[in-house]
């Protein structure tokens, strides 16, 4: 993307040196050129940004899950219960 953005560049710049009268015209397509390609970087940039986030929160329920099966087999052994680490900061959780 960013090879043809550097090639579309230099071809623009080029034409606009051959001729002075078609410089206002190249200026446009150069602008809507960038317009086009920051738009498209920041669709590219915010899906990747949701999948992350995504996969965050996909990660945490599996911690959840895991914390949650661990204390069932501890329970299931006899294992005294031990405090969580997030025990202590229960009123700073943001999941419940």
């Amino acid at each position: 993307c960013l090879a043809n953005f550097d090639v579309r560049i230099h071809a623009v710049w080029a034409a606009m040196s051959l001729n002075e009268g078609v410089v206002a015209e190249h200026s446009e397509d150069l602008t809507l050129f960038v317009q086009n390609l920051l738009k498209d970087m920041q669709s590219r940039f915010q899906n990747m940004s949701d999948a992350i986030i995504t996969r965050i929160d996909d990660m945490g329920t599996r911690i959840d899950d895991l914390e949650r099966s661990i204390e069932h087999l501890m329970v299931q052994a006899g294992v005294e219960e031990i405090s969580r680490p997030d025990d202590d900061f229960a009123g700073f959780s943001d999941h419940g």
